[in-house]
């Protein structure tokens, strides 16, 4: 995380650009930084159809002109896009440059296979989530960028199972945290018109998924 946030005076030139209030405590900081992230660098796995052909064609053109690739958290920033890897390092290093504690956390789609501590080998990791520590605060933050999650909150598929998180003195496994339900929550509204002479019903409804409500199905809809 170190060596991809690159000096402090460029970490603090991507703090700039984010127009942090001055006078926020920390907690705010931290989650107007998130917001700042997802809405402004996509992950490069949730692209559209168009966004991930114009993707391609920049890749195809770097490599054509031997360019370098994105290699840093200002290329991040700057292309807009990153792997979801580079989108946890990315939070995590802006979170310590305003004063957490942030660590990486290497974690299993539990829908596939659960994490082996005895394995030893981290080519069982497909996804990272980050936890963070606040000072003064026993509790600490759990965030997924790379799967656009709310603040707070890690995919469902990450949770509930063994994960390994990284620090100064070395590794640890922790169990990933659940969601509250509160926080999950799908709203469905129907519309029902009679129309000539109530010879016909005309039904329509909508369905809006918050959270890890209908999560999966949201991120599929966008390839």
């Amino acid at each position: 995380i170190k060596d991809f946030m690159g000096s402090k005076s460029t970490q603090q030139k991507l703090i700039d650009r984010m127009g942090l209030a001055a006078g926020a405590d920390l907690r705010t900081k931290l989650r107007s930084t998130y917001d700042w992230l997802l809405a402004n660098v996509q992950n490069q796995d949730l692209m559209t159809k168009e966004e991930r052909a114009k993707f391609l064609a920049d890749v195809n053109e770097r490599r054509r002109g031997r360019k370098e690739f994105v290699v840093s958290a200002f290329d991040v920033v700057n292309k807009g896009h990153g792997t979801r890897k580079q989108l946890a390092d990315l939070y995590a290093g802006l979170a310590r440059a305003l004063g957490a504690e942030a660590y990486l956390v290497k974690a299993v789609d539990r829908t596939e296979r659960f994490f082996k501590p005895e394995i030893f080998t981290q080519d069982q990791f497909d996804s990272f989530f980050i936890e963070v520590h606040l000072p003064g605060e026993s509790k600490p933050l759990y965030l997924d960028p790379g799967n656009g999650m709310p603040f707070g909150q890690i995919a469902w598929w990450l949770s509930g199972v063994s994960a390994f998180k990284s620090t100064p003195g070395g590794a640890q496994v922790i169990k990933a945290p659940t969601a509250p339900a509160a926080e999950n929550q799908i709203k469905t509204v129907t519309q029902i018109d009679f129309v000539d002479d109530n010879e016909v019903m005309e039904v329509s409804y909508s369905v809006q998924g918050a959270g890890q409500a209908m999560l999966r199905s949201r991120l599929d809809l966008r390839k």
